[in-house]
C-alpha cells in the first residue's frame, strides 16, 4: 500500500508539471510519465479499470505526441478508436458506478487532448481531477486525492497564467 502511495505522488508531480506547460507536446510528454506511475499505483491496488485506462492514456499521449511534434493533426479515426477502446474496457471492467469513472475520464482526455486548445485541455484536467477524487476515495488511495486537489489548483493557475502569457514552455 505504501508503494502505491509513493507511485501516486510521483504520478501527481508529473501531472502537475504537465499542467503548467503551455505547449501541447510538453503536456503530453509529462503525462506519458504520469500515466506510467498512475497505472503502477492502481495495479498494486488491483483497480483494474484504472490500470487499463491509464495504459490506454499512455498510448493516447504517445500517439498525440507523435502527431504534435510533426505539427500534424491526429486523424479523427484514431480518436474514434481510442474512445471505442475506452468503452470496451468499461464493458469488461465496470462492476459498479465508481468503476465507470476512469472510463468517463478517459473519454474526456481523449477528446480534449485531441483539440489544439490548451485552455480546453486545462478545463478537462480540472473536471477529471474532480472525478478522480471521487474514484480515489472509493478505492481508498488517499495520496492521489491530495494530488487531485493540487491538480485542480494547478489547472486554475495555468489557465490564469495562459491568459497572462506566463505558462511554462
Amino acid at each position: 500500500m505504501i508503494i502505491s502511495q509513493i507511485l501516486g505522488i510521483l504520478a501527481f508531480l508529473f501531472y502537475v508539471f504537465s499542467i503548467q506547460n503551455k505547449k501541447k507536446k510538453n503536456i503530453l510528454l509529462m503525462q506519458l510519465i504520469s500515466n506510467i506511475f498512475y497505472a503502477l499505483s492502481y495495479l498494486i491496488l488491483q483497480a483494474i479499470s484504472a490500470v487499463l485506462i491509464d495504459g490506454l492514456s499512455f498510448i493516447r499521449c504517445l500517439i498525440y505526441y507523435h502527431f504534435d511534434i510533426k505539427h500534424k493533426k491526429c486523424p479523427l479515426w484514431i480518436v474514434f478508436v481510442l474512445v471505442l477502446l475506452s468503452i470496451v474496457i468499461g464493458v469488461f471492467t465496470v462492476r459498479n458506478v465508481f468503476d465507470a469513472i476512469p472510463i468517463i475520464i478517459s473519454i474526456i482526455y481523449i477528446i480534449s487532448t485531441w483539440q489544439d486548445s490548451v485552455k480546453m485541455i486545462y478545463i478537462s484536467f480540472i473536471i477529471a481531477a474532480v472525478l478522480w477524487i471521487i474514484y480515489n476515495f472509493y478505492i481508498g488511495t488517499y495520496t492521489p486525492m491530495i494530488g487531485n486537489v493540487f491538480e485542480i489548483i494547478s489547472g486554475l493557475v495555468a489557465m490564469y497564467r495562459l491568459k497572462k502569457g506566463k505558462c511554462l514552455n
